[in-house]
């Protein structure tokens, strides 16, 4: 089984004023999603990307795909300066929790925002969160 995530250059379109771009790239890559983890559906998933600065959008595209086959996780994009575990996200987590979902994060040091309660730079931290039932992996390092 292999959980697909996107590329790392996903996460620019949060520096855009343009918000209504940023999610219809966010639907594309759903559609994407479907077709290519179609050919193998109980073999390859991936994320519902929610974009932060739209939520309703967001909650509106986990409804959609929620109960995909190809759909394992939720992983939010936010924009810098905005922290994950920040309340107005709290719908996504919420709603993610609803359709059994993996909340996922694949944070860096490169740039915010970086794990949920640490806002320190320098910190690397690698998660691999499983769907509620399954249980949930992580790891913390520091430099």
């Amino acid at each position: 089984m292999n959980l697909t995530v996107p590329s790392g250059w996903f996460g620019t379109w949060t520096a855009s004023d343009d918000v209504a771009l940023e999610m219809a790239m966010y639907r594309a890559y759903h559609r994407w999603m479907a077709d290519y983890c179609g050919a193998y559906p109980s073999r390859l998933g991936g994320v519902i990307l929610a974009g932060a600065r739209d939520i309703e959008g967001a909650l509106a595209q986990i409804r959609r795909c929620g109960r995909a086959r190809w759909a394992w996780g939720m992983m939010v994009y936010a924009p810098a300066g905005m922290p994950l575990d920040h309340p107005a996200l709290e719908p996504l987590y919420a709603e993610a929790a609803e359709f059994d979902l993996a909340v996922v994060l694949h944070t860096f040091t490169v740039m915010p925002p970086y794990a949920p309660g640490d806002r320190t730079p320098g910190t690397i931290c690698g998660c691999s969160v499983r769907r509620r039932t399954h249980g949930v992996a992580c790891a913390t390092w520091r430099r």
